[in-house]
């Protein structure tokens, strides 16, 4: 899985910010098989005129790349992840060194590996492990819809899904001229 960070700003406003820090909250189960929060923090600095991030997590690790203004692609340090117990996981801006508010867009990706067991057989032709996966966004047709909105059914489905953890209070708009 990818996630794309599109940092929110003029390239003016982003580059006077420094640091940026970032958890990537999951869960485990641990040795008594008790469900456990874990974390794995991850520190992009310097920034050094950033305008984007991309975090790709694997079965067993997070990279991470910083994008300049410029196009570059700077890998900064990841970390190793504990066995995921549970599919879901958040990410969390937890420090922004910089003049004043951050935002970031973020977008998802997610494409099969060739270690999927959807992956095909060694005498066919190998896919590549970047092709992406179009089941990801569309289950097949349920025979009955009745049954397809069921949580259960909802359970099954490999298609996106998000939720909105919090929302930011209102931001007053005031025409300054």
């Amino acid at each position: 899985m990818r996630l794309h960070l599109r940092f929110v700003g003029s390239t003016d406003y982003l580059a006077r910010f420094t640091g940026l820090g970032l958890a990537l909250d999951y869960w485990q189960l641990d040795a008594d098989g008790v469900r456990q929060q874990a974390q794995l923090d991850l520190g992009l600095t310097p920034l050094d005129n950033a305008v984007g991030a991309e975090i790709e997590i694997s079965a067993k690790r997070a990279s991470v790349v910083v994008i300049g203004a410029d196009g570059t692609r700077r890998p900064m340090a990841g970390g190793a992840l504990a066995p995921l117990d549970d599919p879901g996981f958040m990410l969390r801006i937890t420090s922004a060194t910089g003049p004043g508010e951050f935002w970031s867009d973020v977008s998802m990706l997610h494409s099969r590996s060739f270690n999927s067991p959807d992956t095909p057989a060694a005498d066919s032709a190998p896919v590549p492990p970047v092709a992406f996966d179009f089941d990801w966004l569309f289950s097949e047709a349920a025979a009955d819809p009745a049954a397809a909105v069921k949580p259960a059914a909802l359970a099954r489905m490999t298609e996106a899904q998000a939720r909105i953890v919090s929302i930011s209070p209102v931001i007053r708009i005031e025409d300054t001229a």
